[in-house]
């Protein structure tokens, strides 16, 4: 392995990033791990005049010939502002010129599932589906404004590309990773060349989604937290609450009384299930035909 490498795992967001944060990346003992933490306060906090990238970059080759970044907040996900995203391409380019980007992709409709699933489970959220969905800030720039359109995944790539070159962006798929994890890793830690004992790795999740029956209880109960996030309603907010109502429901979730996880259709609905296939459809056509991702059919994404 050349000296001076830089791995940039920038997400999508909902696709892992956690588990690869606290499980996978601090066991690889041929690069350097970097602490979210130090992510965010070098690259992510930073104002526009703020922000030096030669200073940054000195600060990051100084830590370590070769680390690993992994922040999922370097992409935008679904509720963020696109503009945005290609400040975010700008800056870590002007930082990692020569850096290998990893990208993880979902299903669209499971991942919109996913991202409920943990507004309420874990964001002390109270809508239903449509309504989580449909709810607009009165600004249109807030990042809790709903953004489908930040799912088309080519449009996210081409603008990638205008930063670092293909050859530069390794992109996986969620659901291979999901469906047979050691397999899966045998292949990713070669790709990057990664040393890395996968004995010593623990496959258990980190974000477990919320189990069915657990819905209900969770939108009431969440009520009663402090409104930490714009896309909810509250009741009256009891003290201490909050701490209180996510341990339990994370504590219920492991209950099995409370039934199975709900897929996307069980959580949008079919009616919405079936517009959002709809709507990624020719995006995920132009996946196979331009980049070759031919793996999303056997994953079940629109086609």
């Amino acid at each position: 392995m050349a000296a001076n490498q830089q791995i940039l795992h920038i997400g999508l967001h909902k696709t892992g990033t956690t588990w690869f944060q606290k499980r996978f990346y601090p066991k690889v003992s041929n690069f350097k791990y970097i602490d979210r933490e130090v992510v965010k306060d070098k690259i992510l906090l930073p104002g526009l005049f703020q922000f030096d990238p030669n200073h940054t970059r000195e600060y990051f080759s100084g830590i370590s010939e070769n680390i690993i970044v992994c922040e999922e907040n370097l992409t935008t996900g679904i509720r963020g502002n696109f503009v945005l995203q290609k400040g975010l391409f700008e800056r870590i380019s002007q930082v990692f010129p020569e850096a290998r980007i990893v990208v993880f992709l979902r299903n669209q409709p499971d991942k919109i599932a996913s991202t409920y699933c943990y507004y309420l489970k874990n964001n002390g959220g109270t809508f239903g589906f449509k309504k989580f969905i449909k709810f607009r800030h009165n600004n249109p720039y807030n990042q809790f404004n709903f953004k489908p359109e930040n799912l088309l995944y080519h449009h996210f790539l081409e603008l990638l590309f205008q930063f670092f070159p293909k050859e530069k962006v390794s992109i996986y798929l969620y659901e291979d990773f999901a469906s047979d994890n050691m397999n899966f890793l045998s292949r990713f830690k070669k790709d990057l060349d990664l040393d890395v004992d996968l004995s010593l790795i623990s496959i258990e999740r980190e974000n477990e989604r919320i189990r069915k029956g657990l819905i209900p209880i969770a939108r009431f109960s969440n009520l009663f937290t402090r409104p930490l996030i714009h896309h909810r309603s509250v009741m009256i907010p009891i003290p201490f609450w909050t701490g209180i109502n996510r341990r339990m429901l994370k504590s219920l979730n492991r209950m099995k009384i409370f039934g199975k996880s709900p897929s996307a259709m069980d959580t949008m609905g079919k009616e919405t299930y079936e517009y959002f296939c709809d709507y990624y459809k020719d995006s995920n056509r132009k996946l196979i035909d331009d980049y070759g991702l031919k793996d999303i059919i056997r994953f079940g994404y629109p086609v």
